[in-house]
């Protein structure tokens, strides 16, 4: 059995009232005006002990006038403050409604919005949002979805709809779910969402024919899936064999990868194969590079022990099992992470200094590279025009150098987008640093934290902005130009401060 890994390229509310601080009653039955036995008191307006006693008020205020409360109106149709307005904004204020706030509409209390993830699924506005949806197993995720007997509802995800894999392009997105189907959304101008069109949606929907798989990659304008099988199939932009096969034919359904009966895992060590644009010598197979299409795998030289694979334009890198990251192809902006000033290199070649890593962060759209080693420290190297690779400076680097200001934190995951790095913390916490996808314009040399998001997996960026996959399975993503907080496109993430 061969081993191999996908990494895709360019080949593969406040209330109102009167003012007044104390409370003015308004008796029929009394004849005077009293304004308490002292400051404090009650201000007290009395119309007159009977008919024939005036107190200069207006005739509006007759012998049938009940007691009135400046700056107290309920939801009742009545004018109960006595300002010649009916039910207006205070009345609300004493519609108590579940998990709700209220509105007060014809002498009736009325749902204003349903508060968190609670839903009015009845249409009875007496209980207000009666429903959780992040939990609910008859109504998970929307008031029309029941799981399946035997499943949990957990934020708003059945058991077997949750996600385990989400990836991003440069203007797409794909998950798998637990049940081995691949949803995609986003742009489709090549088919690469992968359901027999090429129109766009912003909505996730079901890649064709896919029902095993296990993990998912999206590169530029394609998308590939790799199945429990071990088998690997691609759909979307083909120009330069990107699809892997045998063919430079788009489409917008998937076709299989030709490996030649050998099987793909991501579980284990061995070879690694690449097709598509032979850009800068990034095919790895030590022939002179030129910008022609490769529709069909080729072996990179040398390379039997592979444990991760990372793919950019024109250059590929391969972690080894000894913890050395070896490079090859085109060494635009310094990436193959030897510090020399090659301009590409045929065949696989070490990245100075590095010989512990676990995780290497690459993509198509990136111009910088990331490794995490086992003592869980970062180290990235290429283009800093940003401030992307975390050293405090905005400083280029053709070898490694150690991202700072993450002393004292754990770091889960990483993954590099257009001039960014995205880290994921033990804590469910995602820090970023280069360009803000989050907290507006312009760029960082320091790690910020991206608000509003909690308990997130990995973070994945994309060349729309970044998802994050949360650790029950549900996946949001902030897109730019939304610059405050990621908003849910499968399930709901969990709510924080």
């Amino acid at each position: 059995m061969r081993a191999g890994w996908i990494a895709l390229g360019l080949y593969a509310v406040a209330a109102w009232g009167w003012g007044c601080s104390s409370s003015t009653t308004i008796d029929p039955d009394a004849g005077s005006v009293d304004a308490g036995s002292d400051a404090g008191g009650p201000l007290r307006i009395d119309a007159g002990q009977d008919a024939g006693q005036d107190a200069g008020f207006d005739a509006g205020f007759d012998a049938d006038l009940d007691s009135c409360v400046i700056g107290e109106e309920w939801c009742n149709g009545d004018d109960d403050d006595c300002d010649g307005l009916v039910d207006e904004a205070p009345a609300a204020e004493h519609c108590a409604l579940p998990s709700a706030t209220a509105r007060c509409e014809a002498a009736a209390c009325l749902i204003e919005a349903c508060l968190g993830y609670h839903a009015d699924c009845d249409g009875d506005p007496a209980n207000g949002c009666e429903i959780d949806l992040t939990t609910d197993h008859d109504r998970c995720g929307t008031c029309a979805h029941t799981c399946a007997t035997g499943e949990t509802c957990a934020d708003g995800l059945c058991d077997s709809e949750r996600i385990v894999d989400v990836s991003s392009g440069s203007e797409h997105s794909c998950a798998v779910r637990t049940n081995g189907a691949v949803w995609c959304w986003g742009d489709n101008r090549a088919g690469q969402l992968g359901n027999g069109t090429t129109t766009s949606h912003d909505v996730p929907a079901p890649v064709l024919g896919i029902e095993d798989a296990v993990d998912v990659e999206c590169g530029g304008d394609y998308t590939c899936a790799l199945h429990a099988t071990g088998h690997l199939s691609c759909w979307g932009d083909n120009g330069m064999g990107e699809l892997g096969d045998g063919t430079t034919i788009s489409t917008a359904v998937p076709v299989d990868v030709l490996l030649g009966g050998e099987l793909v895992t991501s579980f284990a060590v061995g070879g690694v194969r690449c097709w598509g644009e032979d850009n800068g010598g990034g095919l790895g197979d030590g022939r002179p590079w030129e910008y022609l299409p490769q529709p069909t795998p080729v072996d990179v030289v040398g390379i039997t022990d592979a444990v991760a694979v990372g793919v950019w334009v024109g250059t590929s890198c391969a972690v080894l099992r000894t913890g050395v990251v070896e490079c090859w192809g085109d060494n635009y902006y310094g990436l193959l992470g030897d510090g020399s000033s090659d301009r590409s290199r045929l065949i696989p070649g070490p990245v100075s200094s590095l010989t512990r890593a676990v995780a290497l962060a690459s993509k198509a759209i990136a111009s910088h590279a990331a490794v995490l080693d086992d003592t869980g420290t970062l180290w990235t190297w290429g283009l800093n025009g940003s401030g992307e690779l975390g050293d405090g400076t905005t400083t280029a680097s053709g070898v490694p150098v150690r991202a700072l200001g993450l002393d004292g934190v754990t770091v889960r995951s990483v993954g590099v987008g257009v001039g960014s790095t995205w880290i994921s913390l033990d804590t469910g916490r995602v820090l970023h640093v280069g360009l803000h996808f989050f907290d507006g314009d312009g760029a960082t040399t320091s790690w910020t934290e991206a608000p509003a998001i909690r308990e997130a997996a990995r973070v994945v960026p994309g060349g729309r902005g970044a998802c994050v996959l949360h650790m029950h399975g549900s996946v949001s993503c902030a897109e730019v130009p939304l610059p405050t907080r990621a908003v849910p496109v499968i399930g709901l993430p969990p709510l924080g401060p």
